[in-house]
């Protein structure tokens, strides 16, 4: 097993994820998703909710589904590592304690996964994505981060995850980035490579 890297602060972490949902939330409700994508109704964050944080779920979010409204539930991952180009997926949360990570049991149907550097955000349908990388897992680095909140210590392990892998290997992922407080649709080439940016509807 590898050995841990730099020790995070667990406070600092609560920041980052709470930036990253407002974020999302600034997105899910912009002129551009809703052009580009699912025409919001509402999103609700429950992140601080006990009754949700089991789960997995940080945001409901309602969008219209033919005659109806349909409510899809989705769990934000903020990243502050925008330069690795991989993504972090936690497979074990507390190793001491042995207990599973959250990507591996969030219920989400949606992981949002936002770069706060680049401002860059992956939307990812966990019915695809989950089931790929746990029969590809062993492809992908290990790695085991430290945590600190006060005197308290543990350790996390995941998997580095190439983004360019996930986007050439699975598919009905979005890619989206902000520039100039607008959201662009990030588009990608045949193996994965981002490339630039379109306004259309996918």
């Amino acid at each position: 097993m590898p050995s841990p890297k730099n020790e995070q602060d667990w406070h600092q972490s609560l920041s980052v994820g709470k930036q990253a949902v407002q974020a999302v939330v600034e997105f899910l409700k912009s002129d551009e998703a809703r052009r580009n994508w699912f025409d919001t109704r509402l999103v609700h964050s429950v992140e601080d909710d006990e009754r949700y944080q089991p789960l997995g779920i940080d945001l409901l979010w309602v969008v219209p589904e033919q005659s109806f409204l349909r409510c899809m539930t989705v769990e934000v991952k903020g990243d502050r590592y925008a330069n690795t180009g991989n993504f972090f997926f936690e497979t074990v949360s507390d190793i001491q304690r042995i207990t599973t990570g959250g990507f591996v049991i969030t219920k989400a149907e949606w992981l949002f996964y936002y770069f706060l550097p680049s401002s860059k955000l992956y939307c990812l349908p966990m019915a695809v994505v989950k089931p790929w990388f746990i029969e590809n897992k062993t492809r992908f680095k290990e790695r085991i981060a430290s945590s600190r909140r006060e005197s308290s210590t543990w350790q996390t392990a995941g998997r580095l995850v190439p983004i360019a892998t996930v986007l050439r290997e699975v598919s009905a992922v979005k890619a989206f980035c902000r520039k100039q407080e607008k959201w662009e649709i990030l588009t990608v080439d045949p193996i994965g490579e981002q490339v630039g940016f379109a306004n259309r509807r996918d």
